[in-house]
């Protein structure tokens, strides 16, 4: 994850963990997965920054949400 402070936008890339479709994590890994997820979430409404997350199925279209999602905080 990282922080773009001229946009105010959190950017973070979520592997598989994420959804718990990783072949080696335990359910109790993945509860605690969603748990930092919900936190960080939150973290950022409560901050008024936009938290933008990238999937691991998406990984090829990177560029284009990065593009997008940037060129659309730029116009607002």
């Amino acid at each position: 994850m990282f922080y773009l402070p001229k946009e105010n936008i959190l950017i973070e890339y979520q592997g598989e963990y994420h959804d718990g479709t990783a072949r080696n994590q335990t359910n109790e890994e993945f509860k605690v997965q969603q748990e930092h997820d919900k936190r960080k979430r939150e973290y950022a409404k409560s901050h008024n920054i936009e938290l933008l997350e990238i999937w691991y199925y998406d990984y090829n279209n990177i560029e284009e949400i990065l593009q997008s999602r940037l060129l659309l905080k730029q116009s607002a």
